[in-house]
């Protein structure tokens, strides 16, 4: 049976019913269509727990998936991206995300890097906000992941 985003709407914000449209129809995709996978964009912690709820209460043999591009001893990613699929045997590993690490080079002598300045900076170029992910630093080694 498809699901309709409008019967999902009372659960949340009315600033949220684009996202729903767009998640349901997602879901919708990935339930019809045979060995079906589908990898979203990067989501925010809101879309992730906004896609994780659909799939709880719309009872539909689909399953979901994050990953963000790293995972360590203080953490993991905030931004991930979803992998939507219909087969509960379907393995998933973290290359399935197709995520790539991208290091910072910059002279740390002349130039001071933040994390406002990156994300201003990839936006300047016209990278998609959902396009990447985190944007994390060690000291003075910067990476963001796409």
């Amino acid at each position: 049976m498809k699901l309709q985003a409008s019967n999902f709407y009372s659960f949340f914000e009315t600033n949220e019913h684009k996202t729903i449209n767009y998640l349901v129809g997602l879901i919708n995709q990935t339930h019809f269509s045979y060995g079906g996978k589908i990898l979203t964009p990067f989501l925010t912690l809101r879309e992730q727990f906004i896609l994780s709820q659909l799939l709880k209460v719309s009872k539909t043999e689909c399953y979901v998936s994050f990953f963000g591009g790293y995972k360590s001893i203080d953490g993991e990613a905030e931004r991930k991206r979803a992998l939507l699929f219909s087969d509960k045997q379907t393995s998933i590993d973290d290359v399935s995300f197709e995520i790539n690490a991208f290091e910072i080079s910059y002279n740390s002598k002349f130039n001071e890097l933040s994390h406002g300045k990156i994300y201003a900076a990839l936006h300047q170029l016209g990278v998609e906000f959902n396009s990447f992910g985190d944007i994390v630093n060690q000291g003075s080694t910067w990476q963001f992941f796409c």
